[in-house]
C-alpha cells in the first residue's frame, strides 16, 4: 500500500473552501532551486487557479516543496482538478528538463473551518524562507507572494 496522505472520506474539495496545502518534491529533490523553473511553475499555477476560480491567498516556494493557502470563489472550485492539472503540468516540464520525476505521491491538505487563524497561515507559509535562512524578510523572497492581498497585509496587519 502506497504511503499516501489520505483524503476526507465523502468530501467533495470543491466550492467555496478553503485549503492549506503541502506538495513535496520526490526524494526531496530541490527543483526550486533552479529559478527559472520555479518562476514558470508558480505563473503556472496562478494561471490553473485562475482557470478553477480559486484564489491563491499565499503561496512559498521552497527548494523541496511549496506551501499554498487557496480558496475556492465559487461553487465550481475543484481542489482536485487544480491539484491532478497543476502537478501533471509541473511534473512533465520537469521531466522534459530533468528526465526524473518532480513531485511525491500525494500531498498534504488541511480544510480551514471558521475557528482556524486564515492569516496566521498564511504569515506562517510567507515567513516559511525566513525561518529556513533563505531570506532575512519575507517581502524579499521571489517565490512567495499572494494574488488575494498584499504581502504586507498578511505579515503587518496593513488594512
Amino acid at each position: 500500500m502506497p504511503n499516501r496522505p489520505r483524503r476526507l472520506k465523502e468530501f467533495p474539495y470543491k466550492g467555496f473552501v478553503t485549503y492549506f496545502l503541502t506538495i513535496c518534491t520526490d526524494k526531496h529533490v530541490r527543483a526550486f532551486e533552479d529559478l527559472d523553473f520555479a518562476r514558470w511553475a508558480i505563473a503556472q499555477l496562478l494561471k490553473q487557479c485562475a482557470a478553477r476560480d480559486f484564489e491563491v491567498s499565499a503561496y512559498c516556494f521552497m527548494p523541496d516543496h511549496v506551501h499554498l493557502l487557496v480558496r475556492g470563489r465559487s461553487e465550481t472550485a475543484d481542489l482536485r482538478s487544480l491539484i491532478l492539472s497543476w502537478n501533471t503540468r509541473t511534473g512533465y516540464e520537469w521531466r522534459r528538463r530533468h528526465q526524473s520525476r518532480l513531485w511525491q505521491q500525494g500531498h498534504f491538505d488541511r480544510v480551514l473551518r471558521e475557528r482556524d487563524d486564515f492569516f496566521g497561515i498564511a504569515r506562517y507559509i510567507l515567513m516559511n524562507p525566513v525561518e529556513a535562512g533563505l531570506a532575512k524578510r519575507a517581502e524579499d523572497y521571489p517565490l512567495s507572494g499572494t494574488t488575494g492581498y498584499s504581502i504586507r497585509q498578511i505579515l503587518y496587519d496593513e488594512w
